[in-house]
């Protein structure tokens, strides 16, 4: 019985660097046996070591194949080694080192101006490409991180990103290799650039617009119409100098100067109305939708049962000519990678812009 005694802590304590030995082939399984502290030990230096040697050279690898050889961007010899996100900074290389083309190095002409809208347009369009390329990829490796395949038979997680390569699988996670962490660097510069290069160029052509109309287009990415349905529900107020359409408004009736308008019922309830200025008459409960206005001021009247109330009034405007301006944008209200420009006539413009050396 005290044999027993004195022989569980030995066992207890020897189980898993004997059991560690058995599942490599039974190596050093006399040393697990008599010295399970030393044998641990060794075992961890070993396995640190391997890591050290084996994970940066996987990750390269890894890197190479499901990274760097993805053609989606012209530009990658400056993106992959930005050092910070000034779209300045970005011109001058490419008017001196430029980019490496199929025919030869592309350099841009020294006096092309920042503000070309066509520059900007290519130039956000690759920056951000690249960007959504490295973030798909920092995403996969993320996900991955303090992952190991320890189940003999376990499916390795692929993270969108394709099969792990087998030397990975000592490593808990590419998280922590110094290659890995340059790429984040220049990810998350490349993203900041791309939004500064899109801030600046939809910030010119914004103020281009307002100069040249008098108002503001609708700001949302997707293109889509600002409407006064927000503020029927309670959630804005609408503001002067900015286009709105009467989508999911009707006529509620014909008053003097115009009519009245609330919002459709499939869209909710509301008691808001707003008085349309026209010398149109409607048929109560006409859809409105698809008609611009923009906000006039306010004005009160006296309803049916005699109280007063003050509403927002709109006056109708043709936006017909507001197309022909922003054919020439790029990015505003909307980004449109070249606008409507073929093949042929883009080829024409990059021409203009750079200079092949070969």
């Amino acid at each position: 019985m005290k044999k027993l005694i004195l022989l569980m802590p030995v066992f207890l304590v020897g189980c898993a660097p004997v059991i560690h030995s058995i599942a490599h082939g039974g190596k050093n399984l006399k040393e697990a046996f008599i010295n399970p502290q030393a044998y641990t030990q060794k075992a961890q230096a070993e396995y640190i070591e391997k890591q050290k040697q084996g994970c940066p050279q996987a990750f390269h690898e890894f890197k190479e194949k499901y990274f760097l050889d993805d053609p989606n961007t012209l530009f990658q010899n400056i993106y992959m080694t930005l050092d910070n996100s000034n779209y300045d900074s970005l011109l001058a290389r490419l008017k001196t080192e430029g980019i490496q083309g199929e025919k030869g190095r592309l350099v841009l002409n020294k006096n092309v101006d920042k503000n070309n809208p066509l520059l900007l347009s290519m130039l956000y369009n690759e920056v951000n490409t690249y960007a959504q390329t490295a973030g798909q990829f920092v995403e996969g490796v993320e996900k991955r991180k303090n992952y190991r395949e320890s189940m003999v038979g376990e499916k390795k997680p692929s993270y969108g990103l394709g099969e792990w390569p087998s030397n990975a699988d000592i490593c808990d996670s590419f998280f922590n290799e110094t290659e890995y962490k340059d790429l984040v660097k220049n990810y998350e510069l490349a993203d900041q650039l791309a939004d500064n290069i899109y801030n600046y160029a939809y910030s010119r052509e914004k103020k281009d617009f307002h100069n040249k109309t008098g108002i503001y287009l609708s700001e949302d990415r997707r293109g889509e119409h600002a409407n006064l349905i927000a503020y029927m529900l309670g959630y804005e107020t609408p503001v002067k100098e900015y286009l709105y359409y009467l989508d999911g408004m009707e006529v509620l009736q014909n008053v003097s100067g115009g009519v009245l308008a609330q919002m459709q019922p499939t869209f909710g309830y509301s008691n808001k109305t707003i008085l349309v200025s026209t010398n149109k008459r409607f048929v109560d409960g006409t859809n409105l939708s698809g008609i611009p206005v923009v906000l006039t001021g306010t004005t009160s009247y006296n309803t049916l049962i005699g109280s007063n109330k003050t509403v927002y009034t709109f006056k109708i405007v043709d936006d017909s000519q507001f197309k022909k301006i922003t054919d020439r944008y790029y990015f505003y209200p909307t980004y449109r990678e070249r606008g409507n420009m073929d093949e042929k006539t883009f080829a024409d413009k990059m021409k203009q812009l750079f200079t092949v050396i070969k």
